[in-house]
């Protein structure tokens, strides 16, 4: 029975594997580009101090649609931490936390861009509305268990990160 229920998942591995190139290798229809429009010949403004971009962090826990009991308490405790432990960061809009189901369309990218493989939590850097790093926080799985190891563990990496 084990051995049947184990080329079974094999299977079904390998066809979502292949369903997944499949979706990725597909065309995808882009919109044609607008002419380009000649500018008149301007002078630059001149230049003067500015202020360097401000850098934004996300919390992003990202999810697919089926949903267990331990995915959906990552967020909770996720989002918790993040509320109760960096609540300055958060009023001050340097710091947001969100979550994305990753199995629709416009969230997919979120998979390739993270190499994620299962229900994660993410943290991204942004400068002018451009990622510029991230880093994934594997770690809330091994802590699941300990609700105060959990939360200790994303507040440090959480603090670490918006350095």
């Amino acid at each position: 029975m084990k051995k049947h229920f184990g080329y079974a998942l094999l299977a079904f591995v390998a066809l979502s594997v292949a369903f997944e190139v499949f979706q990725e290798t597909r065309p995808v229809p882009r919109p044609m580009a607008a002419p380009e429009v000649p500018t008149p010949n301007v002078p630059a403004p001149a230049t003067t101090k500015t202020q360097p971009a401000k850098q934004l962090v996300i919390a992003r826990y990202c999810h697919g649609n089926a949903r267990c009991s331990n995915c959906i308490k990552i967020e909770q405790y996720s989002r918790e931490a993040i509320e109760t432990g960096l609540r300055k960061d958060l009023d001050s809009g340097r710091l947001q936390f969100e979550t994305v189901n990753v199995e629709e369309l416009a969230n997919r990218h979120y998979v390739r861009d993270y190499a994620l493989y299962t229900k994660s939590l993410v943290l991204t850097a942004q400068t002018g509305g451009k990622e510029v790093r991230h880093k994934v926080l594997n770690g809330v799985w091994d802590h699941l268990g300990d609700k105060d190891a959990f939360m200790a563990y994303v507040r440090l990496e959480t603090e670490s990160f918006l350095k």
